[in-house]
């Protein structure tokens, strides 16, 4: 009985120990045949299976050198570059061969957009194998053009076909690089020739497509076109991305479906699925799904523009305005040349009634030809709500005229005639457009056209209808209250404030206008109070904060407590600028240059693509009597701004604090070279001619603008100021004409 018992507890355990033991006579060689598996499953173009089959590898041995470089290389075919990059140093530090596994690590980093980083890290690397270096110069080449660096791109893609002149990636880099210099017929001249030669090469057919779409603007025959790449590359992320954008550009979201689908069958993890299930969520109007997926995104993708702009669109959407204009300034920070960015962010801001910083938002796209509608308007209705009823007739002239297939072509139509003098007849079509309209910009120009006119009755009756059309926004209320205070009824005026604010709390548009009447009736504790409040609501509302820092400063508070009360706005908006440059301002006002550098420094480190930061911090240097790094800092600022002459006057006003006329005389004329009639510039040579004593040349330069010493006009100077400021000085000296 005992042994019966005996054998049924230590069979089982025997049974197990012989079967480990098979296991292991028979597998000793099991990790590197997994590896051999997973090695031709991705000759066969399924990184899946491999990958499968690598990790059983790694369980057994997890310092596998080349199943860490396998797996890398396999998740990046897959669309994960972040754990390809884990796998890649893995390899590294376990010292599998450079060759193999710096080219991957260099894409993954690429794919994750570490452009800098790259360039950092393997810049100076050199590989051993022509194929290695190829791929690893291609890679920098692909950084190098990110970072707007078409030189050392260039060099790169050279480096590469040097190693390896049939090098497929580097030739259709080269011919991308050909289609961006405006040479789209060379650059498909090189693809097909590719093709010729490789026409199952689906990086080839891809860029075919991108340049079809870019040369005929046909987009049903680029999908065609990338449609064939995915034939021969089904896990092809880029192309599916591509399709996907171009369905979701045309509206046609059950398509747009169907491919994300196939997308998500490909690369379920991808960086590239994730954003399409965003955006198409977000243009099915699913806003819940949108905001789940562009919280998803944000935590993978927040050093990308793009991503920041869309999950910034969808805060603004379910109107969650904080999140929504941080996004938005990260991204617009990143990336200040886009013009959707920037429309998106003015909008957010006017929504929030901060409206001085949506005017500061658009003002880089005011001297812009190529403005599209959407964003026309906007800018029209920024300088609506700030009060310039000119401007913002103008942009909603331009916003109406860019669309010409609805109702804002007779809209611009309307404000032509207003344009040209025929008053009622513009009027007239204004409020007949409005009345019929689904959205609002006829609405806002009748508004604008009312009130510059001083037809203030009229504007009101404009108002009522705007209210109507958006009834769960604050702006008609806003605008209320403005044409009330214009017809100086106070009472009116404040009891529209007081109805925006029903609508949404935190607009401070409205709060700054009832603070402003508070501040009329002298009680600035009651102006303190509602900026106070809107705090309680919006902790980190910049404007509140600036307000109640402007309001003790009136109120003669001390140094402390202003720069205490701007410290609170610094951190509560890190992002911005304006704050920073505020607190430096007044640090630079109270003749704490010291501190002014300190903050000002802070400020270039949280903010180093911000040319205003960066010339305050030059102006505080400057003050503290640190010219070199005050010069240091103003060429920083020109290289920022090449285009802009400002920087130059201070570099000029710089070198003659530190009595170096010659410099400040070459920045001068700098400054004219890129704005020759610059006034300020034009007296400043004249003044260092007369301070040289050179008093023929300071006369050349004014009546002899074109003279071979000065080749700018200096026509623009009144003839009774510069003569004189010449006469002066050669009164000084004795010398007469």
């Amino acid at each position: 009985m005992f042994f019966s018992s005996l054998a049924r507890r230590i069979l089982p355990w025997l049974a197990t120990v012989a079967l480990a033991a098979v296991l292991a006579a028979c597998g000793g060689d099991k990790p590197e045949a997994l590896l051999a598996s997973a090695r031709d499953y991705l000759g066969k173009n399924d990184p899946k299976a491999a990958i499968i089959q690598i990790k059983n590898a790694l369980q057994e041995n997890a310092d596998l050198p080349e199943g860490r470089k396998l797996l890398g290389e396999a998740l990046l075919l897959t669309g994960d570059p972040v754990g390809a990059e884990t796998e890649l140093r893995k390899a590294l530090a376990l010292k599998h061969p450079q060759d193999q596994v710096v080219p991957l690590l260099a894409r993954a980093m690429v794919a994750q957009r570490q452009f800098k980083k790259v360039v950092d890290e393997f810049g100076a690397t050199e590989l051993g194998t022509p194929a290695a270096k190829a791929s690893l110069k291609t890679t920098l080449a692909v950084a190098h053009a990110a970072q707007r660096k078409p030189a050392d791109s260039e060099a790169a893609i050279a480096a590469a076909l040097a190693s390896d002149p049939e090098y497929t990636p580097a030739i259709l880099l080269r011919a991308r690089s050909m289609a961006s210099a405006q040479d789209p017929a060379g650059a498909m001249a090189q693809v097909d020739a590719i093709l010729a030669k490789k026409p199952n090469e689906a990086e080839a057919w891809k860029l075919k497509a991108d340049l079809t779409l870019l040369t005929t603007k046909d987009a049903d025959k680029s999908v065609e076109v990338y449609r064939k790449a995915l034939s021969i590359r089904p896990d092809y992320v880029e192309t599916h991305g591509a399709i996907l954008a171009i369905l979701l550009r045309q509206g046609k979201l059950d398509d747009a479906s169907r491919q994300l689908e196939e997308l998500r069958k490909a690369a379920p993890r991808s960086f590239v699925t994730l954003f399409y299930e965003t955006m198409l969520a977000f243009q099915k109007g699913d806003k819940k799904l949108a905001r789940e997926k562009g919280q998803q995104l944000v935590r993978v993708g927040s050093n990308s523009p793009l991503v920041l702009q869309l999950v910034g669109a969808i805060e603004l959407e379910v109107n969650s305005l904080v999140q929504a204009d941080a996004f938005l300034s990260k991204s617009l920070q990143m990336a200040p040349g886009s013009v959707l960015t920037r429309r998106l962010l003015a909008s957010t801001q006017l929504r929030a009634g901060q409206t001085a910083k949506a005017v500061a938002t658009v003002a880089p796209l005011l001297k812009s030809d190529s403005l599209d509608a959407p964003t026309a308007a906007v800018v029209g209705e920024v300088f609506l709500q700030s009060g310039d009823a000119k401007r913002a007739e103008e942009f909603f002239a331009k916003a109406s005229k860019l669309d010409p297939a609805n109702e804002k072509t007779r809209t611009a139509l309307a404000l032509t005639h207003l344009a040209g003098g025929r008053d009622e007849q513009g009027l007239a079509e204004l409020q007949q457009i409005s009345v019929a309209e689904k959205g609002t910009t006829a609405t806002l120009a009748l508004i604008s056209a009312y009130l510059r006119r001083g037809e203030f009755d009229n504007a009101l009756k404009a108002i009522d209808a705007l209210e109507k059309k958006q009834p769960g926004r604050p702006t008609a209320a806003n605008l209320r209250g403005r044409t009330l205070l214009a017809k100086k009824d106070l009472a009116g005026a404040r009891k529209a404030f007081e109805r925006s604010l029903e609508i949404e709390p935190t607009y401070f548009a409205s709060v700054a206008s009832l603070a402003s009447m508070d501040m009329a009736d002298k009680k600035p504790d009651d102006a303190r109070k509602r900026f106070e409040a809107l705090l309680a609501k919006d902790p980190k509302n910049g404007p509140a904060l600036l307000a109640i820092a402007e309001l003790k400063a009136r109120a003669g508070g001390t140094k402390d407590e202003i720069v205490q009360q701007l410290g609170k706005a610094v951190e509560a908006n890190p992002t911005e600028a304006r704050p920073r440059l505020l607190l430096i301002d007044f640090l630079l006002q109270q003749k704490d240059a010291k501190q002014a550098v300190s903050v000002a420094q802070t400020a270039v480190s949280a903010l180093p693509d911000s040319a205003e930061l960066m010339d305050a911090l030059g102006r505080a240097q400057q003050a503290a009597g640190d010219m070199n790094q005050a010069l240091t800092a103003f060429n920083k600022v020109a290289a920022m701004q090449p285009l802009s002459p400002a920087p130059q006057m201070r570099l000029a006003d710089a070198h003659m604090a530190a009595k170096d006329k010659s410099a400040a005389a070459q920045a001068l004329r700098k400054a004219l070279a890129i704005k020759p009639d610059l006034v300020a510039a034009q007296r400043g040579l004249i003044m260092i001619a007369i301070d040289n004593k050179s008093f023929d040349e300071a006369t050349r330069m004014f009546v002899a603008g074109d003279a071979p010493s000065w080749p700018y006009p200096v026509r623009t100077l009144g003839y009774e100021e510069v003569g004189e400021v010449v006469e002066v000085g050669r009164e000084a000296e004795g010398v007469h004409v």
